[in-house]
């Protein structure tokens, strides 16, 4: 990997491997298996930017209805969708998930331990994923929230409730008006260039208990998914991509 600092080590793993550096900032490809195509390049990029650290699951693919898959049936697994949350226990129940995918989440759980302690400051977890083109659409910001009458909702566990959350339970995953700040960031540079817009949870709201922004949310950390459209995943365009992203997360988080 050319893109990647030579000092930097990269941790291999039984779901892809870890790169751990310095600041606040945590990059996790969960499907970069295959389904989200370029996603790992991207994530290694983002995190190069912000010096911060990657977790890639670059291993196991999500089931899809595909007979193309190359994978094995045991190498299949949505890293995304987190096990059945025990409520009296207070803990994930990952018997029904591969060993692979809880060191994947250990891994995150380790690294923000680490920025706590070393950074002095909350992490900032970012998960990368792929989506299909949205017409003007170029990043959708998952957090846990969507618009309803021009204010962000959730599900009503720590919010106001959006009408259309449903029987989900996720909480709010981060700040909603850095998210905001974020959006404007990153909109003002693909509006100039590409005439794409930023929108937050309007198709990817990330608010089932199960997605893997959930994931220790509420403890110590922002957690933020951005789902980018294939226009903004070309492999001329990764670059140009990443630096928008990195530039925009330093503007909102290092002030």
């Amino acid at each position: 990997m050319g893109y990647l600092n030579n000092t930097v080590k990269m941790e291999k793993t039984n779901y892809g491997f870890f790169i751990k550096r310095n600041s606040r900032f945590i990059i996790v490809a969960p499907h970069a298996a295959g389904n989200d195509t370029l996603t790992k390049e991207m994530t290694c990029k983002i995190a190069e930017y912000l010096n911060g650290s990657a977790v890639v699951n670059e291993k196991y693919r999500k089931p899809t209805k595909s007979v193309s898959q190359k994978n094995t049936i045991e190498e299949r697994e949505d890293f995304n969708r987190l096990p059945k949350w025990n409520s009296k226990k207070e803990q994930y129940l990952w018997t029904d998930k591969t060993p692979a995918m809880k060191d994947f989440y250990e891994m995150i759980k380790s690294l923000i331990k680490d920025v706590k302690l070393n950074v002095n400051k909350s992490a900032v977890v970012v998960y990368i994923h792929g989506m299909k083109n949205k017409r003007n659409i170029g990043i959708d910001i998952g957090i846990g929230a969507r618009y309803d009458n021009g204010k962000l909702k959730g599900t009503g566990e720590n919010s106001e409730q959006h009408p259309d959350s449903g029987k989900n339970k996720g909480m709010i995953t981060a700040s909603t008006e850095k998210i905001e700040k974020l959006k404007s960031k990153i909109e003002e540079q693909l509006i100039s260039d590409l005439n794409l817009k930023v929108v937050i949870g309007k198709f990817f709201p990330g608010w089932s208990r199960r997605n893997g922004t959930q994931f220790r949310s509420g403890t110590q950390c922002d957690a933020i998914q951005l789902e980018i459209s294939n226009k903004l995943r070309k492999s001329e365009k990764i670059d140009y991509t990443s630096k928008i992203i990195s530039k925009s997360l330093k503007e909102v988080y290092f002030k």
